[in-house]
């Protein structure tokens, strides 16, 4: 998820690729607005050509708890 502009995009991996999978506006709000990405992209999928960066995620217990920013540390990553 990522959240950046007044918005939420909720994005997927699939086979090693990126997908954009939702975006909503208001997200804060009780009435959440779920942009409709295939009007804005003529398509349902779309593949997150723009992100070049690194994901990382945590797997297992939390071994050690750190309050500040991605500082804790799990059993796998």
């Amino acid at each position: 998820m990522h959240r950046s502009r007044g918005y939420v995009a909720t994005c997927k991996i699939e086979n090693d690729s990126l997908f954009l999978a939702m975006t909503q506006t208001n997200c804060c709000s009780e009435n959440p607005i779920n942009l409709d990405l295939e009007k804005e992209f003529n398509s349902k999928r779309i593949f997150a050509d723009w992100y070049e960066g690194e994901i990382r995620s945590q797997l297992g217990s939390r071994l050690y708890y750190l309050h500040a920013g991605y500082g804790s540390v799990y059993e796998k990553e």
